[in-house]
């Protein structure tokens, strides 16, 4: 529906701020990694796309299972050229990236299953929140003046958008 599209085109928004494109005056606060990640966009667009037409016939856990497995393989000559035998810690928290990560997955088919992409994308933009306070929490990084705003307007949306779908199921819409 439009409020879905319009929340996400909001949240996208408050991912723009907190790439602080107006650093110095201009667009030079903006790095050549945040463009790779903002043209990454239409890639995971597409997945996720793919990823809601599979799940009619699909059940999740298979989709996520062959999903880890071909990143894996693909991403496995590039581990090679620079590969360090991790210490048990380091085993340890891999195996926990792994499990959350397969874990986050999982349940994002499964609302793939359940509900229209608009309305399950917006929540998605909370990782940037969710990151922000890790590396508060974890590295001592203060999230900076546009982190917060962008971070505020992320959250306001997706607020609004849980409110508005909660009321839509209440009302029996």
């Amino acid at each position: 529906t439009g409020a879905r599209w319009a929340a996400v085109l909001v949240g996208f928004a408050g991912v723009l701020l907190v790439m602080n494109p107006f650093d110095a005056g201009g667009f030079s606060g903006i790095s050549t990694g945040m463009l790779l990640m903002l043209a990454s966009a239409p890639v995971f667009a597409g997945s996720f796309l793919i990823a809601k037409v599979l799940t009619r016939h699909e059940r999740s856990d298979v989709m996520v299972l062959w999903q880890h497995l071909l990143v894996s393989l693909l991403l496995l000559p590039f581990a090679f050229i620079r590969w360090m035998a991790p210490s048990p810690a380091q085993w340890a928290l891999l195996l926990a990236c792994g499990f959350l990560g397969a874990g986050g997955h999982y349940c994002m088919m499964r609302s793939f299953r359940v509900a229209d992409i608009s309305a399950v994308q917006s929540v998605k933009f909370l990782e940037l929140v969710w990151a922000a306070l890790l590396g508060l929490a974890m590295f001592g990084s203060v999230p900076g003046p546009w982190t917060l705003i962008g971070g505020g307007v992320i959250l306001v949306s997706t607020l609004w958008l849980a409110r508005r779908e909660s009321q839509a199921v209440a009302r029996g819409v």
